[in-house]
């Protein structure tokens, strides 16, 4: 079963920046948004993040909790990760 097949909910393409943080930190990274949702969102980053992993998101200046569901190499960039996140709770984007 395919990611798309599990979502419940229509995902809007990003091309936006976005910034994340790991839960309890101060350091934001830089990423780039490849989709977003009501449920979730994915992102490129040049760092590979464990599923289960804890994150705050900023996303059009919203501070968002979410927890990494996947994790895998760009297929265009193998310096790259696509990384999939579910908000923690459901908002309106």
């Amino acid at each position: 079963m395919s990611i798309d097949e599990k979502r419940r909910h229509e995902r809007n393409e990003g091309k936006n920046p976005i910034l994340w943080a790991y839960f309890n930190t101060a350091e934001y990274y830089p990423s780039k948004l490849i989709n977003y949702g009501q449920e979730g969102l994915s992102f490129k980053s040049d760092m590979c993040l464990k599923p289960g992993t804890n994150l705050l998101l900023n996303h059009n200046s919203k501070i968002t909790p979410a927890e990494v569901r996947w994790c895998r190499e760009c297929s265009d960039d193998k310096e790259l990760f696509e990384v999939g996140v579910r908000y923690h709770g459901l908002f309106d984007y």
